[in-house]
């Protein structure tokens, strides 16, 4: 007998359990692989390396076994728990001869992120990456969108990388949401994932409040005024207020306070009145006036606002003070409102009208929680305020406003809206609680709003 006789005879005699070409596992699957032969030869199984596997336990390893009554030789491989390494082709073979079974293993991993932070910083004019590294087999195909919109790629401003998305020169109008999306298409896996991520740019701080001249700004004495500082900035601002060139520190005439891209500057005579009436001086002394500047810095940089504060005059209150009319959900009041062809900026520039609950004002005894109502002035126009609660006894009162601040507000007048109830009859006659003239007066002041926001 020839050698290839020989080794034709024993390969016929090698028989692989399961015998498909291909096994297709996913990640974490286990597998178990049996290789029979004649008794009495040497089964060896060799790995997609090259390698012959030896282990007799572990994650891979061989088992070995045989049957008397038949005569045959066992070598099961073993995969307890596949992992990614483990695809490619597998072969068992008969020491010392050509004859060999083989199969192919395919691995599929599902979709994975990594190293894909939900929080991504850039930095305003530099290139950006936004990292979404993602892994799989096959491997996945990756789109990019951009606040829920498409990015079309090739593109002059994006470029897609391996691990993430290229920006070129990022601004901060490109912070948003970026919403990698990896997909998976073979015989074997259809799959699907996606990560969002926020972009944050940071940049130094901006405000249109804060370009060209200053802002004149008007108080009086005995009042308040309120200096406010707007700067956008990531991350946020620190704010620094300086009056003729020196620091201001929160001292007793003044206080600051500080919100999300604004710092509040607020001159407060009124606070000495209320608090510190004995030190009248503070009160009176003109030396408030001036100039003031902040300025807003975080670590990219710096903007400065001026504003001049200058004396003005406390405007009167309204001369005439009429509610109208009301129903359910409304009030129309009359301040006697006039407005000259060329006003100056301490002539009457709008109104304020304050309202709260009687039941919540007595409960509370202030107007602090009162809701506030600013409307601007205008020839012979009366007010429709609306929003109300139904069936509900109101206070209301009004100021003026100039551009020095407001005005003492006028005496407390009281209202009640009207329920939803249906109207009570008396006689067979319908008895309603608005008369025809405040409806009338409530249609007008309907259309002189409407003309107003013309």
């Amino acid at each position: 007998m020839t050698n290839t006789t020989f080794t034709n005879a024993i390969s016929d005699n090698l028989i692989i359990s399961p015998s498909t070409p291909e096994v297709v596992r996913f990640v974490n699957d286990s597998h178990i692989v049996t290789c029979s032969g004649n008794k009495g030869v040497t089964i060896l199984w060799r790995n997609p390396n090259g390698d012959i596997v030896e282990a007799t336990k572990g994650r891979v390893h061989i088992e070995s076994t045989s049957s008397k009554e038949i005569g045959w030789y066992n070598v099961a491989l073993v995969f307890k728990t596949i992992t990614g390494v483990d695809k490619g082709n597998w072969s068992c073979f008969i020491e010392g001869t050509d004859a060999k079974r083989s199969f192919r293993m395919v691995v599929n991993e599902p979709i994975s992120f990594m190293d894909t932070p939900i929080f991504q910083n850039a930095t305003e004019s530099k290139d950006a990456t936004i990292r979404c590294e993602v892994k799989g087999n096959p491997e996945p195909s990756v789109s990019w969108y951009y606040n829920g919109q498409a990015i079309t790629l090739p593109h002059n401003k994006f470029t897609k990388l391996a691990d993430g998305l290229l920006i070129k020169k990022v601004s901060r109008n490109e912070t948003g949401e970026y919403t990698c999306k990896a997909f998976q298409i073979s015989d074997s896996i259809n799959e699907y994932d996606e990560r969002t991520i926020k972009l944050i740019v940071h940049h130094k701080p901006i405000g249109k409040q804060m370009k060209g001249h200053p802002e004149i700004a008007f108080g009086y004495k005995n009042g308040y005024v309120n200096l406010s500082c707007i700067a956008e900035a990531e991350p946020n601002a620190n704010f620094t207020w300086y009056k003729s060139g020196n620091k201001v520190l929160s001292p007793k005439q003044n206080k600051i306070f500080y919100g999300e891209h604004i710092s509040m500057l607020q001159t407060n005579e009124l606070y000495f009145v209320l608090f510190f009436f004995c030190m009248k001086v503070y009160v009176n002394d003109s030396k408030v006036f001036g100039e003031y500047k902040c300025i807003a810095k975080n670590h990219l940089g710096n903007i400065e606002h001026l504003i001049i504060l200058k004396e003005g005059t406390k405007p009167e209150s309204p001369r005439q003070f009429d509610i109208k009319g009301f129903n359910s959900d409304s009030v129309s009041v009359d301040v006697g409102a006039r407005k000259k062809l060329n006003p100056g900026s301490m002539d009457i520039s709008e109104y304020r009208f304050e309202l709260i609950p009687i039941e919540e004002f007595e409960e509370k005894r202030s107007w602090v929680t009162a809701h506030s109502y600013d409307y601007p002035t205008a020839e012979g126009i009366t007010y429709l305020i609306t929003g109300l609660n139904h069936g509900t006894k109101y206070l209301i009162r009004a100021a003026s406003r100039n551009a020095a601040g407001l005005s003492e507000y006028t005496e407390v007048k009281e209202f009640a809206t009207l329920s939803l109830k249906p109207p009570v009859t008396s006689g067979g006659v319908l008895t309603t609680l608005l008369t025809s003239s405040i409806l009338t007066s409530i249609t007008s002041h309907i259309i002189h709003l409407r003309l107003l926001r013309l």
